[in-house]
């Protein structure tokens, strides 16, 4: 029989000085069954022609070009439409896959049954120094990731269409990839369906040390509203929520400086 197809979804603006090497990290996959469907969001770099060499190369591999800029969301979402896989994944295109990732987490979503997966992932500067592995429990659902005790990296998340249907990312309720984790939390609760947390560190998330402090800003305000607005909770729930968030966000932080 042979390996059900996975569709890796990539948004891509201005991404050229890391998008041959997020390409290279899909195309080192041990389980060869993959498509990588790359969306040039409106980049003016060198991206969209470095992602055209590679494609000439490996027919797998597909440049989409919508038009925008949109957005990473609406970016993201062009690229779950066009999906010929029974398996969605997805990979920014700074980051990187281990060569064991999609055969390791669709084996093992295969043998549970399980409808969405996650892992946990390295976490390193532009030059490839890991900073720190991030864990992940083996499962949960809405309540702790509303509670950041359980914590998914768009770069592992992988959801299961046949069983899930075509799943796309909220443009309107930033974070989006948040937001699209409470939903199919929510749907897999919902309808009984498995949900799998692979505590193995199979990608490397590379963060960018321009704008930190900001964005941490920008993330709490975007945590209040997907409680809010998109999960819907009254203010009183959305508070303990967001109380449980900032302190396990604090405690971590304090255990980083520490260590």
């Amino acid at each position: 029989m042979s390996a059900p197809l996975v569709s890796v979804i990539t948004p891509m603006r201005d991404g050229g000085a890391f998008i041959a090497a997020a390409i290279a990290s899909v195309q080192a996959q041990q389980m060869a069954a993959w498509e990588h469907l790359v969306v040039d969001d409106g980049s003016v770099d060198d991206g969209p022609e470095r992602v055209r060499v590679a494609a000439a190369e490996d027919a797998r591999i597909r440049l989409l070009q919508p038009g925008g800029p949109r957005g990473p969301a609406a970016a993201r979402n062009s690229a779950i439409e066009a999906a010929r896989g029974r398996y969605i994944a997805f990979l920014d295109c700074d980051d990187l896959w281990a060569p064991a990732k999609l055969a390791s987490q669709i084996g093992a979503m295969q043998a549970e049954g399980a409808a969405f997966s996650w892992t946990g992932y390295d976490i390193a500067d532009t030059q490839g120094r890991v900073i720190r592995t991030q864990r992940v429990p083996v499962g949960g659902g809405v309540g702790a990731l509303l509670d950041r005790k359980l914590v998914i990296g768009c770069l592992t998340a992988v959801y299961d269409r046949e069983m899930l249907g075509r799943m796309y990312m909220s443009r309107d309720d930033p974070p989006e990839d948040f937001c699209l984790w409470l939903d199919v939390l929510a749907r897999c609760a919902a309808e009984g369906r498995p949900v799998l947390g692979i505590d193995r560190s199979l990608a490397i998330y590379r963060r960018h040390a321009a704008g930190r402090s900001a964005r941490k800003g920008r993330a709490a305000a975007a945590y209040w509203r997907a409680c809010r607005h998109h999960a819907d909770l009254s203010f009183p729930r959305a508070a303990r929520h967001f109380l449980n968030y900032a302190g396990r966000s604090l405690w971590v932080r304090l255990r980083r400086n520490r260590d």
